[in-house]
């Protein structure tokens, strides 16, 4: 199999072959863990084939937002700090910085009143939103 990878600029999204397909996200996924065994990536003009393992973690952290289905949530903190998290450990925001994105992208969602619940005090679709709020800081644009 001969799939050709290309991730743009400024798009949540992913290309592979001919067609975009959210389900084909995994090769990109796979060689930024390091789980590709043939081809190659390239990232915003780099290519990551040689890069180690920290190297790829800092790529994941910066340009790539992760919603899963069970949105992994940590249970002890709000959902201000939960979408915090990326953006702290990012380092390039200060910390009232982190937490006015955080709110600002809490509240695009309709979760401005929520922010200082814990998980278990929201619904699922909550849940599932504050963990879209949390992928949204290290997407690119």
């Amino acid at each position: 199999m001969n799939n050709h990878v290309q991730a743009f600029q400024a798009e949540p999204a992913v290309k592979v072959g001919e067609r975009s397909h959210p389900l084909k996200l995994w090769p990109v996924l796979a060689s930024l863990a390091g789980l590709m065994s043939a081809g190659s990536l390239w990232l915003d003009g780099t290519e990551t084939s040689d890069f180690s393992e920290s190297q790829l973690a800092d790529i994941r952290l910066a340009h790539l937002g992760y919603v899963f289905q069970s949105n992994f949530l940590l249970p002890e903190f709000t959902a201000l700090e939960n979408v915090m998290l990326p953006m702290r450990r990012l380092g390039r925001l200060s910390w009232a910085e982190a937490e006015a994105r955080a709110r600002a992208l809490l509240g695009e969602l309709g979760l401005e009143e929520h922010a200082a619940k814990l998980p278990h005090q929201m619904s699922g679709g909550q849940n599932q939103r504050v963990a879209i709020a949390r992928a949204l800081p290290t997407l690119p644009g």
